[in-house]
């Protein structure tokens, strides 16, 4: 555990110095957690600071939302689902709170505060507390609020009409004994989103009359007055309510131990179109019937709820090199669409083995999870000659979302096969000085692959879709103050398709140290850079939340460049953003996904502030 922290009292050397610091503040993941071992203290470099409250560029991962600030978003590149079971599968909200792995669990020497605030143009607006405090030398409670807004940039008819409106916080705990021999720590979550749906804009009929995008012009022209397909008051609302709470025990002292998990996930989602556009939702014939031709359909309402409840005892041995244990967890599930309750089996069963470890420098992870012969997950990666190197084959079923929905105007039963996926990856970072030369490789197959396609609706491939990263990240300095990093990601695909990404993909931060003090204060411009090459990308389904296939519409290559700079003042740090500087200059703009036209230039000011006393 952490070190042991005696209360609260002012730690002062002989000059009166208060000691605390970044450095007294520890924190760490699930996993670190679970080994026991990984504190880490927090983030205060500058380098892409004014990135980092941007919810599209997550670590490795990069997004894709409707343009909008805290909007419905899913993974650039194609993603295989967490763990095996039956799962909801409405995930556009996910990326908006941590995921169980991504909680952090603090301990401190005194009470610390972290406010994070960012302001832009169009009510872009964001702010972010954590308060962390031990009540007790062993036992910390720390809690985090976040609060996101952002305006319609689409069919705005008043000054004050908002496409995204949420609310989040979490609270978390842990707690050891004196001898370290028991351990516990977990997590409340709750999520309420609101997000009011446009459907994308139109600027003009087609030949038979339907709507469509004209591909020729430009959003960007007059955003303000663009039709858009849905309703002004048309809203999607979700609310989740995440327990989580593990312990361990080991009763000898280092070696054998017992641990325990459980948790409560709940997420409810709520469409509601108050004069649905038949255009727009294409299946016509779900509407409710009427002998007046002219006459409106009725209001759509969708309104689903998944909830699971999990349990897990784990027993195995664990040491300052290694992990091993076996588990056995059970999974009760409940699940309703539009008031429908549907029955399914009481209870999932999976058994599982755990193991990492440590020998001569080499480092290994192995896992696996068996529940039928239809679903398992083996996992394995090791550090080979400095080669980061993983494999996954993994079988699963549909999610709830791809089985089945109910609604006025869209509904669908199925009974697909399972999908088998085998995934390989490989990493490694070579230094050169005052360069880091970082090259990957990721290959994917997956067999019976699912994917939701033009008409709104699930379908399973029969053939295998391959899919394969070649990434290259390469970041240095040239001189001493000018920085660079860079992402360049290159996507083949072959076989069937289940999913649509850019074939190309740059993203890169460069910077200037204008006034650089690694005690008190800093100073630096600079900009970033994202291009994604020419792609028919996935488009938008807010009734059910899905991202869909199309070929219709191709998003046209671009050049997104915001400029920064970024400012410290002891343990302030400040920043001052245009997004989209480049905007009208060769490219009127651009679209982040179809019908959905990016974020506009726009001015936004950030502030971290941290207290740790």
């Amino acid at each position: 555990m952490f070190p042991v922290f005696s209360g609260f009292t002012q730690i002062l050397d002989d000059s009166t110095k208060l000691l605390y610091s970044v450095k007294t503040v520890r924190q760490r993941t699930e996993e670190a957690m679970v080994l026991n071992k990984g504190a880490e203290i927090g983030d205060t470099s500058l380098n892409n600071f004014s990135e980092k409250g941007d919810f599209i560029y997550q670590g490795k991962k990069i997004y894709q939302n409707l343009g909008v600030f805290g909007t419905a978003s899913r993974p650039l590149f194609y993603q295989l689902p967490d763990a095996i079971g039956l799962r909801n599968g409405m995930n556009m909200f996910d990326y908006l709170i941590p995921e169980q792995n991504q909680i952090r669990y603090f301990n401190t020497r005194s009470p610390y505060t972290d406010i994070q605030y960012a302001q832009g143009a169009k009510q872009r607006a964001m702010i972010r507390t954590t308060f962390s405090v031990n009540l007790k030398p062993r036992l910390n409670f720390t809690a985090h609020y976040q609060r996101l807004t952002a305006l319609r940039i689409l069919n705005i008819s008043q000054s004050d009409e908002r496409t995204s409106d949420h609310h989040s916080i979490w609270v978390s705990s842990n707690y050891s004994t004196k001898d370290n021999r028991y351990r516990a720590w977990g997590y409340y979550q709750h999520l309420n989103h609101l997000q009011y749906e446009t459907g994308g804009g139109f600027t003009r009929k087609t030949s038979d009359g339907s709507l469509s995008q004209n591909q020729s012009d430009s959003l960007f022209l007059s955003p303000e007055i663009m039709p858009v397909y849905l309703n002004a008051n048309t809203r999607n609302r979700e609310l989740r309510n995440n327990w989580y709470f593990t312990q361990i025990w080991k009763p000898f002292g280092n070696g054998l131990y017992i641990r325990t998990s459980h948790s409560r996930n709940r997420q409810v989602n709520r469409y509601t179109d108050p004069l649905p556009n038949a255009a727009f939702y294409l299946n016509r014939e779900y509407f409710q019937k009427s002998d007046d031709p002219k006459a409106l359909p009725d209001t759509l309402f969708s309104d689903r709820s998944f909830q699971a409840f999990e349990n897990t005892l784990f027993a195995g041995f664990q040491d300052s090199l290694q992990n091993l244990s076996f588990s056995i967890k059970r999974r009760d599930l409940k699940y309703y669409s539009n008031f429908q309750t549907f029955d399914y089996p009481k209870a999932e069963w999976v058994a599982g083995f755990q193991f990492q470890g440590l020998y001569k420098g080499l480092q290994a992870r192995l896992s696996a999870e068996f529940m039928t012969i239809d679903q398992f997950d083996l996992k394995a990666s090791t550090n080979l000659w400095g080669w980061n190197v993983a494999g996954r084959l993994v079988s699963f079923l549909p999610s709830m979302i791809q089985r089945q929905f109910f609604s006025k105007n869209l509904i669908y039963l199925t009974d697909f096969k399972p999908s088998r996926a085998v995934q390989l990856k490989a990493e490694k970072t070579f230094t050169i000085r005052k360069w880091s030369i970082s090259p990957s490789f990721e290959h994917l197959t997956v067999s019976n692959g699912i994917a939701f396609s033009d008409s709104m609706l699930p379908v399973q491939r029969d053939k295998v879709a391959t899919m394969q990263y070649a990434g290259l990240a390469i970041s240095g300095a040239i001189g001493k103050r000018l920085h660079t990093e860079n992402t360049f990601i290159r996507v083949f695909q072959a076989g069937s398709r289940i999913a649509q990404m850019p074939g190309y993909v740059y993203h890169s931060a460069h910077y200037y140290d204008l006034v650089r003090n690694k005690k008190a204060y800093g100073v630096q411009l600079g900009v970033n850079v994202d291009w994604r090459y020419d792609w028919p990308s996935e488009t938008f389904n807010p009734l059910n939340g899905q991202w869909f296939l199309q070929n219709k519409t191709t998003i046209p290559p671009y050049f997104l460049v915001n400029a920064f700079t970024n400012v410290r003042i002891d343990r302030v740090r400040l920043y001052f953003k245009v997004h989209n500087v480049f905007q009208k200059l060769g490219s009127p703009g651009y679209f982040a996904t179809p019908f959905y036209p990016g974020q506009r230039r726009l001015f936004e000011f950030g502030l971290n502030w941290t207290f740790f006393d």
